[in-house]
C-alpha cells in the first residue's frame, strides 16, 4: 500500500545474501502499475480484435510459410463454411492442401508459393471441398507479416465464401448462351460454336455443315393448343432433336420454332444428310401432350460453307425452299437458291396488298370416271393475276399466304366462288350430278370460323351441300385429334364431303383415317406416275386402294394422263384428275 493508503500491484524480487551467521535476504519491490495496465489494454484490445474478426462475415486465418500453408489459427466462422472446426484447421497440416479442389489444387499451391517466396500479397479465387461434399468457392486475400520479435513470418489473411455470386454469374453465362425454353443453346453460342468448328476444320481442309430447321405450321398447332401447349412443344422437339442426334452435334434454338444444328460427328455434306434424315424420322413419331396425341413436321435447310454467318444465312434459304415445296423435307443450299428468296421477299408486300376478288382467279381441273369417261366433278384451283408477273401458279405464292395469314381472306372468297360456279354449272343440262372439290388450308382449318365460312358460301350460292367437297392435307392432321375429328365431324354433319389430299406423302393419317369423317383418297401424282414403269411405288397405289375398299371410300388418282393408267375391277373406282382427259382409257 502506499502512504495514503490505497494499493498498487507491485514486483517483488526476494535473495538470500550468502554471509556468516544468520540468513540474510535483500528483497526488492517495484511499482509495475504501468506494466499492469499496458498489459490490461492490451488483452482488451486483442479481445476486442477477436471479437471483431469472429463476427465477421468471413474466415481470417494465419498461415505459416511452409509447402503446404500449415494453419496457426482460423477464426470460428471456418466451421460453418467448410464443416471442419477451427482446431481441426490448426492441428492437421495437410487439411488445407487435401481440402482444394483437384481441378485448382495446382494453381493455389503456385500462387501460395509465389507469396512465400516474394512477399508479395495473395489474391486468388479458388474453390474448396467441404466435409459433406460441397463445392465452396472463396475469395482469398493475405499478406506476409511478422511474428513477433522472433523474426518468423506468416501469412495472415481471410477466407470469404463467393458461392453463392459464382452460380449467379454461372447462371448468368447460361442464360447468355442458352435458350430459356427449351435449354438448348442459342443464337450467340450456336455462332461461337461454328466459328471454332471453322477454325479446326480450317487445318484439315474439311467442311462444317449447319442444318437449320422450322416447324411446319407451328401457328396452326400454337392457336390450336395455346401458347403454354404450343411452348411445352417445342421442349418436346428439343428434347427429341438432343436425344436423337450425336453429344458432339450443337443444336440450338435460334428463336420461335427456328432451330439449327452443327454437324460434328463425320465430315460434310453426306453428315449433315445422315443427320436431316435422322431428325425427320424421329419428327414422323406422335409428341403426347395432356393427353392429346400432336404430330409435327419440319422443313430443314442445309448448307455447307467455310464462313459462319454465310453457313446460318445459306441454311435458312434452303429451309425455306423446302417450306416452299411442301414441308416434311430436306432442301440442301444451291446458289440459285438466292434468287429464289429475293423473289419471294418481293411477293409478299404484292400479297398484302393484293384485292382479293380482283387479284385471284379460279381454273377447274376435271374429275373423270375411268369406267365411262365422263366428267363427275371438278376441282377449284387457284391462281393469282400479279400486276407483274402474270398469272402465278399456286406453289409460287400459296406458301406465302399461309405465312402472312391471307389464305384466311383468300380462302374464304375462293369457297363462296367455286360454290357460285358449281350452282351456276349444275343448271346445265347433264350438270345436274357435277360436284365441286375446294381446297382447304391448315390455317384455315384451324382457325376459328371455317364452318361459317362453308355454310354461308353454301347458302349464298343456294349449292346443295351434297355437292361440295372440302379437300385437306396431310398436314392438317398436325395438332389436337380431338379438336380435328370434332370440327370434321361438324362440317360432314352439314352433308359436306371430305377428302384426303396429297394421301401417302406425310405421315400421320393411317393413325388417323379410320376415325376421320372423309369419304375420298387422293393419291398423290407422284405415286400415280410410276404406275406403268415398273417401280415399286405400284406396290403402294394398291395397297392404298385395298385400304380405301376395307374403308369404303373412293379413291382419286391424280396426274393420270396415260392410256396406260389401268385399275382392278375389284378394287373401288379410280378416278383420274388430269388436264387431258381423252386420254384416260376404261378400266379393264
Amino acid at each position: 500500500m502506499r502512504s495514503d493508503g490505497s494499493p498498487f500491484p507491485a514486483e517483488l524480487a526476494i535473495s538470500r545474501v550468502d554471509v556468516p551467521g544468520p540468513p540474510v535476504f535483500t528483497a526488492c519491490i517495484r511499482d509495475i502499475t504501468e506494466r499492469r495496465d499496458a498489459e490490461t489494454a492490451r488483452r482488451e484490445a486483442e479481445l476486442r480484435y477477436r471479437t471483431l474478426v469472429e463476427q465477421l462475415p468471413l474466415a481470417v486465418y494465419v498461415d505459416r510459410v511452409d509447402e503446404t500453408s500449415s494453419n496457426i489459427y482460423s477464426s470460428p466462422q471456418i466451421e460453418p463454411m467448410l464443416g471442419y472446426s477451427a482446431e481441426e484447421w490448426t492441428s492437421n497440416p495437410s487439411l488445407f492442401v487435401d481440402a482444394l479442389h483437384p481441378d485448382d489444387r495446382e494453381r493455389v499451391l503456385e500462387a501460395h508459393a509465389v507469396t512465400h517466396a516474394t512477399g508479395d500479397p495473395l489474391r486468388i479465387e479458388y474453390r474448396l471441398v467441404a466435409r459433406d461434399g460441397r463445392v465452396v468457392s472463396v475469395h482469398d486475400e493475405g499478406q506476409i507479416v511478422g511474428n513477433g520479435g522472433h523474426g518468423a513470418q506468416v501469412v495472415q489473411g481471410y477466407l470469404r465464401d463467393i458461392t453463392a455470386r459464382k452460380e449467379a454469374e454461372a447462371e448468368l453465362r447460361y442464360q447468355a448462351f442458352h435458350d430459356s425454353l427449351t435449354g438448348l443453346a442459342n443464337r450467340a453460342l450456336f455462332t461461337d460454336r461454328v466459328q471454332h468448328a471453322l477454325v479446326i476444320r480450317a487445318g484439315t481442309r474439311t467442311d462444317v455443315a449447319v442444318l437449320f430447321l422450322d416447324l411446319d405450321d407451328f401457328k396452326a398447332v400454337n392457336d390450336s393448343l395455346g401458347h403454354l401447349g404450343g411452348d411445352t412443344l417445342l421442349q418436346a422437339v428439343g428434347e427429341r432433336l438432343r436425344d436423337t442426334l450425336s453429344p458432339s452435334h450443337t443444336v440450338a434454338r435460334i428463336g420461335g420454332d427456328e432451330f439449327a444444328i452443327l454437324v460434328k460427328e463425320g465430315t460434310g455434306l453426306p453428315a449433315a444428310v445422315d443427320a436431316a434424315e435422322r431428325v425427320l424420322a424421329q419428327l414422323q413419331e406422335p409428341f403426347r401432350l395432356d393427353e392429346r396425341e400432336v404430330f409435327v413436321s419440319a422443313s430443314i435447310g442445309i448448307a455447307v460453307s467455310a464462313d459462319a454467318e454465310e453457313l446460318l444465312r445459306s441454311a435458312n434459304v434452303a429451309m425455306y425452299q423446302a417450306k416452299s415445296s411442301g414441308g416434311g423435307q430436306y432442301v440442301v443450299y444451291a446458289p440459285r437458291m438466292d434468287e429464289d428468296v429475293a423473289g419471294r421477299m418481293e411477293l409478299v408486300p404484292d400479297l398484302r396488298r393484293a384485292c382479293v376478288e380482283e387479284g385471284f382467279v379460279l381454273r377447274y381441273q376435271p374429275t373423270v370416271e375411268l369406267a365411262t369417261g365422263a366428267i363427275v366433278g371438278v376441282e377449284a384451283l387457284l391462281r393469282w393475276r400479279h400486276p407483274r408477273l402474270g398469272l402465278l401458279q399456286p406453289s409460287e405464292f400459296i406458301p406465302l399466304a399461309e405465312e402472312t395469314g391471307r389464305i384466311v381472306d383468300i380462302g374464304r372468297w375462293v369457297l363462296v366462288e367455286a360454290c357460285r360456279q358449281a350452282a351456276e354449272w349444275r343448271e346445265l343440262p347433264g350438270g345436274a350430278d357435277l360436284t365441286m372439290s375446294v381446297n382447304v388450308s391448315t390455317r384455315q382449318v384451324r382457325q376459328v370460323g371455317l364452318l361459317e365460312d362453308v355454310a354461308r358460301a353454301l347458302e349464298t350460292s343456294g349449292l346443295d351441300p351434297a355437292a361440295l367437297t372440302l379437300e385437306i392435307t396431310e398436314t392438317v392432321l398436325v395438332g389436337a385429334r380431338d379438336d380435328l375429328v370434332s370440327l370434321l365431324g361438324e362440317i360432314e354433319a352439314h352433308g359436306v364431303s371430305l377428302a384426303l389430299d396429297d394421301f401417302g406423302t406425310g405421315y400421320s393419317s393411317l393413325s388417323l383415317l379410320q376415325d376421320l369423317p372423309v369419304q375420298t383418297l387422293k393419291i398423290d401424282r407422284t405415286f400415280v406416275g410410276a404406275i406403268g414403269t415398273g417401280t415399286e411405288r405400284i406396290a403402294f397405289v394398291r395397297a392404298i386402294v385395298d385400304l380405301a375398299e376395307a374403308l369404303d371410300l373412293t379413291v382419286i388418282g391424280e396426274g393420270i394422263e396415260l392410256r396406260h393408267i389401268r385399275c382392278s375391277s375389284s378394287a373401288p373406282t379410280l378416278r383420274p384428275k388430269g388436264r387431258n382427259r381423252s386420254d384416260v382409257s376404261r378400266c379393264r
